[in-house]
């Protein structure tokens, strides 16, 4: 599935279960990102990450938002 995570578009190659201490159990995402602006892939807490959003197969960009800004 495609994701958009911090400004960045990606692919999410795994999710695992992680308990959290205070949170219960929280995801641990892989995402494998597809532009060449940074390191090739992050592992992070998706509940935790800022403006995170999964992105449809079938979804098209929202044409009414600001260039730059997330997608959905």
């Amino acid at each position: 599935m495609l994701a958009t995570v911090r400004n960045r578009r990606g692919v999410v190659s795994s999710v695992e279960p992680y308990d959290g201490n205070t949170e219960g159990r929280l995801h641990l995402v892989t995402v494998e990102y597809i532009d060449a602006d940074g390191p090739l892939e992050d592992r992070l807490i998706w509940e935790r990450e800022v403006g995170s959003t999964l992105l449809e197969p079938t979804a098209l960009p929202d044409i009414h938002q600001a260039p730059g800004m997330s997608l959905r």
